[in-house]
Parts: structure tokens; C-alpha cells; sequence
């Protein structure tokens, strides 16, 4: 029989169809940034410019550690400090411009290698994770604001999900097309131009998303934030469920980065055809896009860390047929992107509302909200892991022995498409067995509410 606090779960509105693809869109943004980032610039840094790999890798992951601050710090900042639009939307009106950008000039490569051209690149890099980082942690957050119901979240996840893979569909037809077509030929004013248009339609779709969501607070999200970094932290890293969903999310996004950088090299050196590249980058978000409707489905049946863990095993099968299946016609080829496309979209539509979930058990066992660090270490993990793969995937192309826009040797070959397949391959399957010790389900979730209601109705001055 259910409780009493159970029955008196006081639910949030649902949200309306419209502002569900008002939210989403600055996701469809972030993520043709993000593809931009995790699909192109290695390649951009090494093969255009001219770059020392590991030069180019230190460079990733050093932007990835100031990222890391700025995740933080808006944290503290949204912790502290909020007016009439709420506490995260006025950071997605502020960073709209500033993303553009430098978003824009990450693609602008110096006419010649020296001290001073290497430091813009550094500053232009850090300039556009310090931007990325105070757009995406709030813009993630919103969703705890939204709504207080599991299943509700799990909806405005699918919704983002959708546009995350039409923003990797854009990115892959367009964004790879737009190189060749404007560039006629010149890589560096393709990639110029790149940069250009798409950072503009960037900061576009986070000025729509800011102009059309709204924040509330009730139920699981009524009470304010722990304003004390270490009293927030101190209830994060005891909060047991929030640990499991933030490592298992570090590890996807190792896959989910290595497996991007890899499309170009993949088939411009073991498939030699690179021009293929934006079809398997186009199948990856078809992928994406037709599997939602069976993980949305899959999500109520089960649970979302059961949907989770279920695509990161489609991924690993993606991965290993894509090794196995080397040397075979494209078409074929095809096959596996689309499958891995498919498995990334279970993660990627349900990782923010796992960790909304999270931050709802972690107040009711600990007494401590900490709903913006929560958020902030969520994206943390984000390019921590991105960062990671993108540092692995340099180191691997080393390993591998590759010169690039030279000859390779068979072995070169053999030994690129193993670090191409299997190191995203090991990361997927790591996160798939993390995430499996989740286990906080719609039911549980709907019972931890209505007990933090109970207190809080309890805590409330007569």
C-alpha cells in the first residue's frame, strides 16, 4: 500500500511540447559544438595546422581543466545569485555571443607555426571552454527545475536527446560538407567558414532556448542550494548514487570523444576513402535519432540506468563489428556507425535526468541540496572524459606510428584501426557495468520526493 507522504507528492505541471523543443534547441547547438570539438579539431590541430599531436593533445585536456573551473564556478555563482529570470537563464543570455565566437575563431588556423601563433591557439581554446562550460552546466541544470517527476525528466531527456542527434546530424552532412563546398579545395578557409556559420547558428539556438524555458521550484526542487562549496561538495562525494552516475558518465565520454576523433582517421588512412567520413558521421546520428523512440520505451518499462547500460552493450557490439569488419565496402561499414549511433542516444537521454534523480537522494539521505554542484561535477565529467579521449585518441595515433598525409605501412594501419575501435570499445564497457549499481528507479524516485515534501512541509513555518 502506498504511504500517506507518498500520495501527497506534490507534482509539478507537466511541460508543455513547446518548451520541451525550446529547451532542447540549445542542446542541438552544444552539440554541433561539441561535434565540432570532439570530431574535427584533432584532426584540425594535427593534419591542417601542422601540430605536434601531443602538443595538440596537452592542449585538449589543458582546456578541459579550465573548463573544469568554470563548471564551478558558475556553480558558486548560480549558488549565490539569482534574479527574475531564475538562477541558470541568465547565463544562457550572457554567454550567447561570447560562445559564437570563439567557437568561430577555434577554426581559424595562423598562416605559420611560431611561439605567438601557438599561444592564440592556447588562449582562443581556453577562451572557448570558459564560454562552453558557463552556457552547458546551466543549461543542463535547468532540467532538475523543470519538473519533479522521474518519468517527466526522462521526457525533456529524450526531447534534448533528439536534438543532440540532429545537432551531430548537422554537423556531420553540413558541417564536413561545408568544409569541402567553401573551402573548394583549401582545408584552412573550409574550416574558416565552418566556424563561422556555425557558430553563429551556436548562439542562436542557446538565445532560443533561453528566451522560451522558465524555472520552477517546487516539490524535489524547492529547496535552495547549499551555499558552501565544501559543505556541497562534502554532500556530493558521500551521496553514493551521484558517484556511480558521475563515473559511469566520465567513462562514456571517453568512448563517446575517442570514438568521434576516430571517424576522420579511420576512414581517411584504413579505409582510404575520406570522403565517407560525413556518412558515418550521418549514420551515427540516424542512428541517434530512430533508436529513441525504443529507449524512451525501454526507460518506462525499466529504468533509465537500465536503458544506460543496455546501450553502452550496443555500442560495444558497434565497436567490435566495425574492428572485425575492416576492409569491407562501405555500405557495410555504415552498419556499425548506425549502431553506435543508436547506442550513445540511451546515454545521451538519460544521463541529465539520472543526475537530477541523484541530487533529489542525495538531499533526502543527507539533508543537503546540492543540486548546482551536482550539475557542475556532471559537466565536469563531461569534458574531463571528452578530454580524455580526445588525449588518448593523440597518444594512440602515435602509437599507431601514423605521419600524417604520408604512406602508411599495413602495420600503421592494423595497429590505427585497433586504437580507433577498441579504446572507445573498453570505456563503453566500463560504463555499462557502473551504471548498472544505479538504482534509483521512477518508483523509488516518486517516494523520495514525497518524503523530502513531508520535511520540508514539516520545516515550514505555521
Amino acid at each position: 500500500m502506498q504511504s500517506p507522504a507518498a500520495d501527497a507528492t506534490p507534482a509539478t505541471p507537466r511541460v508543455s511540447v513547446g518548451v520541451k523543443v525550446g529547451y532542447s534547441s540549445a542542446m542541438y547547438g552544444l552539440t554541433i559544438a561539441a561535434n565540432g570539438i570532439s570530431v574535427l579539431l584533432l584532426y584540425f590541430y594535427v593534419d591542417v595546422v601542422g601540430i605536434d599531436p601531443y602538443f595538440a593533445g596537452a592542449v585538449l585536456f589543458g582546456g578541459t581543466l579550465i573548463d573544469g573551473v568554470g563548471n564551478f564556478l558558475v556553480s558558486w555563482l548560480s549558488a549565490r545569485f539569482e534574479n527574475r529570470l531564475g538562477r541558470y537563464r541568465p547565463f544562457l543570455f550572457y554567454m550567447t555571443v561570447p560562445l559564437a565566437v570563439f567557437f568561430a575563431c577555434l577554426f581559424i588556423a595562423p598562416t605559420s607555426l611560431s611561439s605567438w601563433s601557438l599561444a592564440w591557439v592556447v588562449f582562443v581554446h581556453a577562451g572557448y571552454r570558459i564560454c562552453f562550460a558557463f552556457t552547458s552546466m546551466p543549461h543542463s541544470a535547468l532540467i532538475s527545475t523543470m519538473s519533479n517527476d522521474a518519468n517527466e525528466r526522462a521526457a525533456i531527456g529524450s526531447y534534448k536527446a533528439f536534438a543532440a542527434n540532429l545537432g551531430t546530424l548537422t554537423a556531420g552532412i553540413l558541417g564536413i560538407g561545408a568544409i569541402e563546398v567553401l573551402g573548394a579545395g583549401n582545408e584552412r578557409d573550409g574550416f574558416m567558414w565552418f566556424g563561422i556559420i556555425f557558430g553563429a547558428v551556436i548562439g542562436v539556438s542557446v538565445l532560443i532556448s533561453a528566451l522560451t524555458t522558465a524555472e520552477r521550484r517546487a516539490g524535489g526542487s524547492g529547496r535552495s542550494d547549499a551555499q558552501s562549496l565544501g559543505t556541497a561538495i562534502g554532500a556530493l562525494v558521500r551521496n553514493g548514487q551521484a558517484m556511480v552516475a558521475l563515473g559511469a558518465n566520465f567513462f562514456f565520454f571517453i568512448t563517446w570523444a575517442s570514438s568521434g576523433a576516430g571517424v576522420i582517421y579511420y576512414f581517411k588512412y584504413v579505409v582510404a576513402q575520406p570522403e565517407y567520413a560525413k556518412l558515418a558521421v550521418t549514420a551515427m546520428a540516424l542512428g541517434g535519432l530512430l533508436g529513441l523512440p525504443c529507449w524512451t520505451w525501454l526507460t518506462r518499462r525499466r529504468s533509465k540506468a537500465f536503458t544506460w547500460a543496455t546501450g553502452c552493450f550496443v555500442s560495444v557490439c558497434a565497436l567490435l563489428a566495425l574492428y572485425l569488419s575492416r576492409g569491407a565496402p562501405v555500405a557495410t561499414l555504415l552498419i556499425p556507425y548506425f549502431a553506435l549511433g543508436a547506442g550513445k542516444a540511451a546515454i545521451l537521454m538519460t544521463y541529465y535526468a539520472i543526475i537530477a534523480d541523484a541530487v533529489d537522494y542525495g538531499e533526502w539521505r543527507s539533508g543537503v541540496r546540492a543540486e548546482s554542484y551536482a550539475f557542475a561535477a556532471l559537466a565536469m565529467s563531461n569534458k574531463m572524459g571528452a578530454a580524455t579521449g580526445a588525449a588518448l585518441s593523440a597518444v594512440m595515433l602515435a602509437w599507431a606510428g601514423l605521419v600524417p598525409n604520408a604512406p602508411t605501412s599495413p602495420e600503421v594501419i592494423d595497429r590505427l584501426a585497433f586504437a580507433v575501435c577498441m579504446t572507445p570499445l573498453l570505456f563503453a564497457l566500463l560504463s555499462g557495468l557502473l551504471i548498472s549499481l544505479f538504482r534509483i528507479d521512477a518508483q523509488r524516485h516518486r517516494s523520495i520526493v514525497a518524503e523530502l515534501s513531508r520535511l520540508r512541509a514539516g520545516d515550514a513555518p505555521s
